[in-house]
């Protein structure tokens, strides 16, 4: 909700007041909320060699318990 309520409205319809809106400071706050929604839909941690999702519904299960994924390492 805060990257949807960030002036999207008023840069989508290009209202007077995008003239005045801080685009650096704007993106920069959008992008460490869009790592927290990775997080939590992509967010994993690593046990014994093994990947354990966070939210496994949002992964691809195999039955045999392995997932094809693709990682970026931080």
């Amino acid at each position: 909700m805060k990257i949807w309520k960030s002036f999207r409205a008023d840069i989508h319809h290009m209202n007077p007041t995008v003239a005045k809106i801080p685009f650096q400071k704007l993106a920069q706050q959008n992008l460490k909320h869009l790592s927290t929604i990775e997080r939590e839909i992509f967010g994993y941690e690593i046990k014994d060699g093994v990947v354990f999702p966070y939210q496994t519904k949002y992964w691809d299960i195999k039955p045999d318990g392995t997932a094809s994924v693709f990682l970026r390492l931080e």
